[in-house]
């Protein structure tokens, strides 16, 4: 494992929670975790690889999973060593883009009206992310309400409900005042 490769920890801390393949990683990872952590096949498994050569994991060919052979990773003591030491460091700050932020930084070249389309439109994004992570909430709470992660990935998604919400109250605040600016 890379000297702090978070995306090997990622991987440690949802095999952490049960054996998966590398497919079910990434299925975990775009169903539930996308707003705050995206990964590409082509990083999952050579980080699965390495960490199974490093004795973070281990492994099984799964005999019933059909044609195309599964293979199911498990954490091992030294992988959760290893995530535990991870967890209790200090995180690094987080590197941040936002294009949209940025050309509202450079909204002086719009006209208003250019301004509020590109309002509205980040707006209904919003919306769409916030009606998604409430269906990510409701499902964790009627399939995962009596697993031990429940409180925390309650947590998460509340955390996640009040940054999208904050998200669609500035839109509509903004939209009133270039409303206000254009009449």
């Amino acid at each position: 494992m890379a000297r702090c490769n978070k995306t090997a920890y990622a991987i440690l801390g949802f095999i952490s929670k049960r054996p998966m393949s590398g497919y079910d990683i990434k299925k975990v990872l775009e169903r539930t975790s996308k707003w705050y952590w995206a990964e590409s096949n082509a990083q999952i498994y050579p980080i699965l690889k390495r960490m199974e050569e490093k004795g973070c994991l281990e492994s099984h060919v799964d005999e019933t999973s059909g044609a195309r052979k599964r293979r199911i990773y498990q954490i091992t003591e030294k992988g959760l060593d290893k995530l535990k030491t991870w967890l209790l460091q200090p995180v690094e700050p987080s590197t941040y883009r936002n294009e949209f932020i940025l050309k509202i930084n450079m909204g002086q070249h719009l006209s208003k009206e250019q301004l509020v389309q590109q309002v509205e439109h980040f707006h209904e994004r919003i919306q769409k992310q916030v009606k998604e992570i409430q269906e990510i909430r409701n499902y964790i709470e009627e399939e995962h309400k009596d697993r031990p992660d429940y409180p925390y990935l309650m947590m998460t998604y509340g955390y996640a409900t009040e940054v999208w919400n904050t998200k669609a109250a500035w839109c509509e605040k903004t939209l009133a005042e270039l409303q206000e600016t254009i009449s």
